[in-house]
């Protein structure tokens, strides 16, 4: 191997170790039957739209019996459009994660894990590039995370990811 490609390896290696810290953030919650749908903004004051959408019936997920949330977030001006899947591109990813490392821990440890048992939080359908750096901020940014790969409820030719926080 050449000492180039040693280099891209271990780069690529490096690169795919982010650990996230999370970074005080305040945020709103409204609630809408089970679902919480959380606002923020960053310093340059875009607003996100962070969501747990409840899920009563997940018939692919390779957890039974448990209290299931789907995950995932967009900006406010995306949002309940069909926009909400379309890059943000808006250079600010590690703040961004940051924020939602903490609001995921706050609301996690706060109300989720409080109202409901077992809880399974659930990503997928979406890019695998998009997917894979949400997957390794939540696994690179919680000490006590399982992960377990399945397929997507509402595409199933799609994966989806399960997490369970212990």
């Amino acid at each position: 191997m050449s000492m180039k490609h040693i280099l891209e390896k271990h780069l690529h290696q490096k690169i795919n170790e982010i650990k996230y810290n999370g970074k005080y953030t305040e945020f709103t919650i409204k609630i809408n039957n089970n679902d919480y749908v959380i606002s923020f903004n960053t310093d340059s004051g875009n607003e996100y739209i962070f969501n747990f959408f409840y899920d009563e019936e997940d018939s692919l997920s390779p957890y039974k019996n448990n209290t299931l949330f789907h995950i995932g977030f967009t900006l406010k001006t995306q949002y309940n459009n069909t926009d909400y899947e379309n890059k943000t591109n808006l250079k600010e990813q590690i703040e961004l994660m940051s924020r939602m490392i903490y609001i995921f821990c706050q609301v996690h440890t706060e109300i989720i894990s409080l109202k409901y048992l077992d809880v399974i939080y659930v990503i997928g359908e979406t890019e695998d590039k998009k997917l894979n750096y949400y997957r390794d901020a939540i696994k690179n940014s919680f000490d006590n995370v399982s992960e377990l790969k399945g397929k997507s409820s509402e595409y199933e030719e799609k994966d989806a990811y399960y997490y369970k926080i212990n």
